[in-house]
């Protein structure tokens, strides 16, 4: 229940805040894919995450280590430049200073869009079923939520891929135990799209992975191995968090 309320709280308090944001720009939209609204609107979710682990007496346990982030960070920033390529001739990039400058104001966003998400998927909303809940009941719930919080507009292929990346987050959050490791992940894949908006490639046709099924594939292969590291762990009776 306590979960119901804090969801028709942020929504009340989305309606409020979208009335009075078009009131004084009629063009302001809380929803927008990107701009001040989605600022905005992250920032409401976290409040409203923060005050539901306050409620429901939820320890937070935010440690953030560079190792995990930056390792992860590279690992799959790397997986996912390289099905870029070998799913799309990139061509040559045009680069100049202005554009570097660009990616570096990306890099920033892009982790602090990350770190926001991970707090509200792994790092509050996971923790919260999984105080009552089966690990998998857990990680189905909070894997569709990511889901539907997308725009899937384009499609089937693009939901499964977003559900399929949600469990892949959780299992490497459970699997570690280090919230900066999913956020690592989640930042690496996401400073791709960043860079590839910023840079001219010759040639290159923008490309969501998130709806080809080699991707999903791969996502499989990810969560069965992170599913077998997790089983191991708790064999040995290694804790959840």
């Amino acid at each position: 229940m306590q979960l119901f309320y804090t969801a028709l709280l942020l929504l009340f308090n989305s309606l409020v805040i979208q009335a009075v944001g078009h009131w004084f720009e009629p063009s302001f939209n809380l929803l927008a894919n990107r701009g001040v609204g989605k600022i905005i609107f992250m920032l409401l979710v976290v409040g409203h995450m923060l005050w539901l682990a306050r409620r429901a007496s939820l320890e937070l346990n935010f440690h953030f280590k560079l190792k995990y982030f930056f390792g992860y960070f590279f690992v799959f920033f790397v997986l996912h430049m390289l099905m870029i390529i070998l799913l799309n001739n990139l061509g040559s990039p045009e680069v100049s200073l202005k554009i570097l400058g660009s990616i570096a104001l990306g890099f920033i966003a892009t982790f602090f869009l990350a770190c926001a998400e991970e707090m509200i998927f792994r790092g509050i909303l996971f923790r919260y079923f999984s105080q009552t809940l089966p690990i998998y009941l857990s990680i189905f719930l909070t894997s569709l939520i990511f889901m539907f919080s997308h725009n899937l507009s384009e499609g089937w292929r693009l939901g499964l891929g977003l559900f399929l990346l949600g469990v892949l987050l959780n299992l490497l959050f459970v699997s570690t135990k280090q919230l900066s490791a999913s956020i690592g992940a989640h930042a690496g894949l996401v400073f791709v799209k960043v860079i590839l908006r910023r840079v001219h490639f010759v040639g290159y046709t923008p490309l969501d992975l998130r709806q080809n099924h080699w991707v999903h594939l791969i996502f499989l292969i990810l969560i069965i191995f992170l599913n077998e590291k997790r089983k191991n762990l708790a064999a040995v009776g290694v804790p959840l968090f």
